[in-house]
C-alpha cells in the first residue's frame, strides 16, 4: 500500500493533498492531518467541504499536489544545506534549534553566541547556492 497522506513533523508541513470524492459534484480540501498514538495511526484529516454534502459519502480518493510537495522537499533539503553552511562559516557549535518548512519558505532557528554579520550571511548564502547548483 502506498502512503499518500504525509503528516507534518520536525518543522515541516505535511504533503498537500487535493482529495476528490469518488462521486462527482463534490469538492473537499485537506486542511491538515493529525496523528494519534506512538505508531502514527490512525490519521485524522481535517477536511473543508468546498462543494456538495459529503455526510452520506463513505469513500474518498486523494491526489497529492505534486508541485507543492516538490517545493516542500526542496525547502526541506535547503535546511540541511543551510545547517552545513552555518557550521562551516560560524563553527561546529552551531545547532539547529527549530525550523519551519513550507512550499513557500523555510525558517531555520539556531544557537550561536553572537549576531551573524552581513559578511557571514553573504558567505553562508553563497555556500548554499553553490551546493544547490551542483
Amino acid at each position: 500500500m502506498k502512503k499518500i497522506f504525509i503528516t507534518g513533523g520536525a518543522g515541516y508541513v505535511g504533503a498537500v493533498l487535493v482529495p476528490k470524492l469518488l462521486n462527482e459534484g463534490y469538492s473537499v480540501t485537506v486542511i491538515d492531518l493529525m496523528i494519534y498514538g506512538s505508531n502514527a495511526l490512525p490519521i485524522h484529516p481535517n477536511l473543508k467541504v468546498v462543494k456538495g454534502d459529503i455526510s452520506k459519502v463513505s469513500q474518498l480518493s486523494a491526489e497529492i499536489d505534486t508541485e507543492k510537495r516538490q517545493a516542500i522537499r526542496l525547502n526541506h533539503t535547503a535546511t540541511h544545506l543551510l545547517h552545513k553552511a552555518l557550521k562551516l562559516v560560524l563553527g561546529d557549535h552551531v545547532h539547529q534549534a527549530g525550523s519551519l518548512v513550507t512550499d513557500e519558505k523555510l525558517r531555520f532557528d539556531l544557537t550561536h553566541f553572537e549576531k551573524i554579520t552581513q559578511e557571514q550571511l553573504i558567505e553562508i548564502e553563497q555556500i548554499v547556492n553553490k551546493n544547490i547548483r551542483k
